[in-house]
């Protein structure tokens, strides 16, 4: 599975690092994976934060993903909720 997190523009001298973490349905920790930055666009300031973990550690839909943001001094700055999506979904299904 794989996770992306967009870093706005001109923010990235502010970010450490980014965390996504797994929760089981009743919202206890299953695992942490720490993203990779890379640059989408120099000139535009463009990142995002890429994660990938294995599928098979969690059964699909059996879990909640969340998305840490950590500042220079590793002190948490944001949290978010990822849209889960499937690249093989079929619609009406």
């Amino acid at each position: 599975a794989t996770a992306y997190l967009a870093i706005p523009p001109n923010v990235r001298d502010q970010v450490s690092k980014v965390v996504f973490r797994l929760l089981d349905p009743h919202g206890e920790q299953i695992a942490d994976y720490e993203a990779v930055i890379q640059t989408l666009n120099a000139d535009g300031g463009f990142h995002r934060a890429t994660a990938v973990w294995p599928t098979d550690l969690v059964a699909p839909g059996h879990y909640l993903l969340t998305g840490i943001v950590y500042d220079r001094e590793a002190i948490e700055r944001a949290r978010v909720a990822p849209r889960m999506v499937s690249d093989h979904m079929q619609p009406g299904h």
